[in-house]
């Protein structure tokens, strides 16, 4: 019963129109509003800005797609998948605020508006999630963040806050009811594996075999980046000016791919930052 009232709650604050949502966001406190909505949620991804969470997102529609037979027209729409099949969970992407507008200090680590849900925790090597935000805030937003290797020991989107927040996760305080890490890397040395994981832990039904190889194939960078340069990734996460690929969403996805842009003092400098950042994730500091 009280599922069936949730349900019909969520539908009717989807549908509600943009001027009141609007005013809500005007009038209610944003830890109030946040944990309203997450109310709403069966379980959560979260992730720092740039940690391959569209990625994910499109693959698990991929596997419901082929499972459930649903249809989205936005591949990266985890959220509304129940809406098309109620036995799907409600899942909710949320990067735990704004964590890169903020520096280090005042990242949070109280979790308490995830007590009670189940909570992947997409986790990417500081370095890499730092040159990537670099880039996406100076090739897609045109926003002035100066130099690489500045902006990545700075406080505003650099290591240091990235770490900040991977520490907040480490042992967050109230512990959710379920928390498992993903590390970005290992999702992308076995994506199969740890799709299904990732599915099973946040409610979906088991996907079936020919559903994770379908997602995995669809979804490999190269045909992502096809497809986002022709018009096929009807999202507003994709899309970009033709002739610029430092503008679209799908760039590069490499693992350590810091190594090849920046320099090597700077290497040297985060290096002894990685310290800081609790060992349990397996990330070395080395460059």
């Amino acid at each position: 019963m009280r599922e069936a009232i949730v349900r019909r709650a969520h539908r009717r604050a989807i549908a509600l129109p943009d001027g009141v949502k609007a005013a809500v966001t005007r009038v209610v406190p944003e830890r109030t509003r946040r944990r309203a909505i997450r109310a709403l949620y069966d379980a959560a991804v979260v992730s720092y800005p740039k940690s391959g969470r569209t990625w994910l997102r499109t693959m698990i529609t991929t596997a419901c797609a082929v499972d459930h037979g649903v249809e989205v027209t936005d591949p990266t729409a985890v959220e509304r998948l129940w809406l098309t099949d109620e036995r799907l969970p409600r899942v909710m992407f949320d990067h735990d605020g704004d964590p890169h507008e903020h520096p280090p200090a005042a990242i949070g680590r109280d979790k308490r508006e995830f007590a009670g849900q189940p909570v992947v925790l997409l986790a990417r090597d500081p370095r890499d999630t730092s040159v990537s935000l670099w880039h996406h805030l100076r090739g897609r937003e045109g926003a002035e963040v100066g130099g690489l290797d500045d902006f990545v020991l700075g406080e505003i989107g650099g290591v240091r806050s990235v770490i900040a927040y991977l520490n907040g996760w480490a042992d967050p305080q109230p512990h959710p009811a379920r928390l498992e890490r993903v590390r970005y890397e290992d999702l992308r040395s076995d994506p199969g594996h740890h799709l299904g994981q990732v599915m099973e832990i946040l409610g979906f039904p088991a996907p079936s075999p020919i559903a994770v190889a379908t997602a995995v194939e669809a979804n490999t960078f190269s045909r992502m980046k096809r497809r986002e340069v022709e018009g096929d990734l009807r999202s507003v996460r994709f899309g970009g000016s033709e002739g610029d690929p430092a503008s679209r969403k799908v760039r590069e996805g490499k693992v350590g791919g810091f190594r090849n842009e920046l320099r090597p003092d700077t290497q040297e400098r985060l290096g002894v930052l990685m310290h800081t950042l609790d060992p349990s994730y397996g990330y070395r500091p080395e460059p």
